[in-house]
This record gives structure tokens, C-alpha cells and sequence, in this order.
């Protein structure tokens, strides 16, 4: 806590606060207590960890002959890869479906249990996962 203080400038109250909301949200854990650390005085450390798996990044790529898709944790570590041929010649409707189906293989591929239905609507929002 003291090096985030140190580092960010916001109170202790205000961190905590704020690591109160990123543990109801998933984002961090709180690890054991550092108590036992030779710490003789004052109340025990919390300790916190950045959950890298609490959500994933998809980057897709629409290339003149082909679809490509990779998925990854929040530690940039990829979890998997497709490369889908799709002709220049296909239309419209044909390369949502395609890349639907690149999303689908990509997330069955990383294990990432999703509804990629939303990626391909037409109001073109970004759906958050």
C-alpha cells in the first residue's frame, strides 16, 4: 500500500477504495496477510495481485485473402491464433459470417467461454466481455 501511495499520490482511504472496487469487480486479489514479516508494530500489510485472466483482448485483422485473429490475457500472453482464407471476391454478409466464425474458433481455441454474436451486430458497437 505504501509503494502505491508513494507512486500514485492518492491517500491510503483513497486506495482502498479503490482496491475495495477492483476486488468486488474481479480485477485484483487479496493475497495473505504479510503479517509475520518482521513487522513488529502497526496493522498487517495487504497484499494485492492483478488478475491477468480477468478478461481478454481479441485483435483481428481483415486482410485482402484472409482473416486473421488472436486472443490473449491481460499479461499480452497469447492464448490462440486462427488464419481464415477469405477470397476478396466475397460479400458483405459472407465476411460477417466469416469472421464470426474466426471469433468462434478463436474463443473455442482459448477456452474463452463468450457470445460472440454481439461482435458481428450492425450498430457496430464494441462489446464488452
Amino acid at each position: 500500500m505504501a509503494r502505491l501511495q508513494r507512486e500514485s499520490g492518492l491517500s491510503r482511504r483513497t486506495l482502498e477504495l479503490i482496491l475495495d472496487d477492483l476486488l468486488d469487480d474481479s480485477w485484483v486479489v487479496e493475497l495473505d496477510s504479510a503479517a509475520g514479516n518482521g513487522r513488529a508494530v502497526g496493522r498487517p500489510a495487504r497484499r494485492f495481485s492483478f488478475r491477468y485472466d480477468a478478461a481478454f483482448v481479441v485483435a483481428i485483422q481483415l486482410e485482402a485473402g484472409q482473416i486473421r485473429a488472436v486472443a490473449a490475457d491481460l499479461k499480452a500472453q497469447t492464448l490462440a491464433e486462427v488464419e481464415i482464407p477469405l477470397p476478396v471476391s466475397t460479400s458483405r454478409q459472407k465476411r460477417l459470417a466469416a469472421l464470426k466464425g474466426a471469433i468462434d474458433k478463436l474463443l473455442a481455441r482459448a477456452g474463452i467461454d463468450v457470445d460472440s454474436r454481439a461482435c458481428c451486430e450492425p450498430q457496430g458497437a464494441s462489446p464488452r466481455f
